[in-house]
């Protein structure tokens, strides 16, 4: 699981990094999913100070989901907006900053985390759901 995690980052890392030399500049939307990466490790964080495990192992699932229905999308061309993005990812931050702050605060920060990341992937799917169970998007996969 491991491997397969990094091998994936690394397709994304030489991707990317391809279509910047194609002269594709990054747009708010790149950025703010650039920034979302501090999500999983704000995430271990609050783990190696509390014994949330299993809370803190569902929100990544969560995001990890949430962003690979993204990728699609985007694939797409209508992922969603920059500033819902950003907005969904801030909240997700600052809950888990509290988390860290105030160690006795966890539960309560790491379930509004939890809530939101949540929420955000329902919204999101919902908004978007023509194109999720569409046949072009089923022709593609196959």
């Amino acid at each position: 699981m491991l491997a397969a995690t990094w091998w994936s980052g690394l397709e994304y890392i030489v991707g990317g990094a391809r279509k910047l030399r194609g002269g594709r500049p990054l747009d708010a939307g790149d950025v703010v999913r650039l920034l979302g990466a501090v999500l999983p490790i704000l995430a271990i964080a609050v783990l190696s100070r509390t014994h949330l495990m299993w809370p803190i192992a569902f929100l990544v699932a969560v995001e990890l989901a949430h962003g690979g229905l993204d990728n699609l999308l985007s694939h797409h061309r209508a992922d969603m907006p920059a500033v819902t993005w950003g907005a969904r990812i801030a909240a997700i931050a600052a809950a888990l900053g509290v988390a860290l702050a105030r160690p006795t605060w966890a539960p309560v920060a790491v379930g509004a985390a939890l809530a939101i990341a949540i929420l955000g992937a329902a919204l999101a799917f919902w908004y978007r759901r023509s194109i999720y169970l569409s046949d072009a998007a089923l022709d593609e996969q196959l």
